[in-house]
């Protein structure tokens, strides 16, 4: 059962002696609710001056005492916090830049955007700690970036491992939460990303184009790092629009007797409008009706 009393948790002792129902023992409908006395009370109470409340008196008080350099640390940590509410808005899981817990808590707090809401010295000094990080990071962040070329490749693969492998969202989290990926790690999916074929195993052995049911891959070496091959699938978007995306792992699961013919090249753009080599639209007549390009039909012979 919910009492009235309830819904004064928390409020400041000069406020709640005004509204009253600290101690009413009355059942509500639910959490938040005031018997109908109270929240009569508590009505009139929102509608009064802020300055006639006691703890509002002081806190003026306190407020016209401070000094310029405290006054504008509490604007600057205010600002921030509107700025971090508009981020949260825009928000989800894959969001590499994350508004803190702590902040996320004071911006979930009920009382905060209403009168009874202030942000103190103390408040603001922690805010623009959280701020600082911040810009920190992203600088280490775009450093990190300049020496590790292929960290956009890196993060895409993290995001594509991270819902079945504990290692990818690890690595995932981690980068949220700094700002960047340390040398060790970045290597270590490198590693992941280009690891050859193991001995025996079946595997893409030269670069190249293939085909697996429907889909066409092309496999080609990493152009920075170890120099191993890799995969990306033609994934079709619209008659005549299509784009190669990485594809993990695929490397070591094709075949020589895979690869893409002529035939087969083809017959893929005569039914998509998409040169299945070049990935590009069909726009020559002569290609659109032979479903490839004499350039492309060549790097296949």
């Amino acid at each position: 059962m919910t009492l009235c009393q309830e819904a004064f948790v928390g409020w400041p002792e000069s406020i709640v002696g005004l509204a009253g129902g600290a101690s009413c023992p009355r059942p509500v409908p639910g959490e938040g609710w005031q018997c109908p006395e109270h929240a009569a009370m508590s009505h009139q109470l929102l509608g009064m001056t802020i300055t006639d409340i006691p703890d509002e008196r002081e806190a003026k008080a306190r407020r016209e005492a401070m000094d310029p350099e405290t006054k504008a640390l509490i604007s600057e940590a205010t600002a921030y916090l509107k700025a971090c509410e508009a981020r949260l808005k825009g928000q989800d899981d894959f969001t590499l830049d994350p508004v803190h817990e702590f902040v996320v808590g004071i911006l979930k707090d009920p009382k905060y955007g209403t009168k009874w809401f202030r942000v103190s010295p103390k408040l603001a000094e922690a805010l623009l700690k959280f701020k600082r990080n911040e810009a920190y990071r992203a600088t280490k962040a775009t450093t990190v970036e300049a020496i590790q070329p292929r960290l956009p490749e890196v993060i895409r693969w993290l995001e594509d491992n991270a819902p079945r492998s504990t290692f990818a969202a690890s690595l995932l989290d981690a980068r949220r939460k700094w700002g960047s990926l340390t040398a060790g790690q970045y290597e270590a999916v490198v590693r992941s990303l280009d690891q050859a074929p193991r001995e025996g195993a079946k595997g893409a052995s030269q670069d190249g184009w293939y085909k697996v049911g429907e889909d066409i891959f092309k496999v080609q070496k990493a152009v920075h790092g170890s120099g191993n091959l890799y995969a990306k699938k033609l994934v079709v978007s619209g008659h005549g629009q299509a784009s190669w995306e990485y594809a993990p792992g695929v490397v070591r699961q094709l075949g020589e007797d895979q690869r893409l013919t002529v035939e087969e090249a083809a017959a893929f753009g005569k039914l998509y409008g998409v040169c299945a080599i070049c990935g590009r639209t069909l726009t020559d007549e002569e290609s659109i009706e032979r479903g490839i390009g004499p350039v492309c039909k060549g790097r296949l012979s």
